[in-house]
C-alpha cells in the first residue's frame, strides 16, 4: 500500500497527465484518463467525474489507488466505472423491452452499451500492458 502523497508523486512524474496549477488557492491538480489528483494546503485529494462536476473518491475506490498505484489504480477505477455504466445500460434494456418496446430507444441503447463495451475493452488491454 502506497501513501497519498507517494500517489501524488508517481502521478506527477507521469508526462501523458494534464496538469493545472492555481495561483490563488495555491493548488496543483493533474488529470489522467478523467480521474483528477489535487493537492495543496498540505493534503490531497482525488476526483472521479460525476456530471459536470468532480466528486471525490470513497473508500473502496481510493483502496484501487493505494493497492495498485496511480497509472493501473486509475484503470481498475475505470473499469469498475464502466461496469457500472453497463450495468445501468443493461437495467434500462430490461425495462426498455419489457415496458415501451421502442425499437428507436432500444438501438440507442444499445449502441451506447457497446461504445461502453469498446471503452471498457480498451482499458484492459492498456492493463494488460503494465
Amino acid at each position: 500500500m502506497r501513501e497519498l502523497d507517494s500517489i501524488w508523486d508517481d502521478a506527477y512524474s507521469q508526462h501523458d497527465a494534464f496538469h493545472m496549477t492555481d495561483g490563488v488557492n495555491k493548488t496543483e491538480c493533474l488529470i489522467y484518463k478523467g480521474i483528477k489528483i489535487q493537492s495543496g494546503n498540505k493534503s490531497t485529494h482525488i476526483y472521479k467525474p460525476k456530471g459536470e462536476f468532480y466528486e471525490e473518491l470513497d473508500d473502496n475506490e481510493y483502496q484501487l489507488i493505494y493497492f495498485y498505484g496511480w497509472r493501473k489504480g486509475v484503470l481498475k477505477l475505470l473499469l469498475k466505472i464502466y461496469q457500472d455504466k453497463l450495468d445501468k445500460i443493461s437495467e434500462l434494456i430490461k425495462i426498455e423491452i419489457n415496458t415501451r418496446r421502442n425499437d428507436s430507444h432500444l438501438k440507442y441503447l444499445r449502441s451506447n452499451r457497446q461504445g461502453v463495451m469498446d471503452d471498457y475493452l480498451k482499458v484492459v488491454t492498456q492493463i494488460s500492458k503494465l
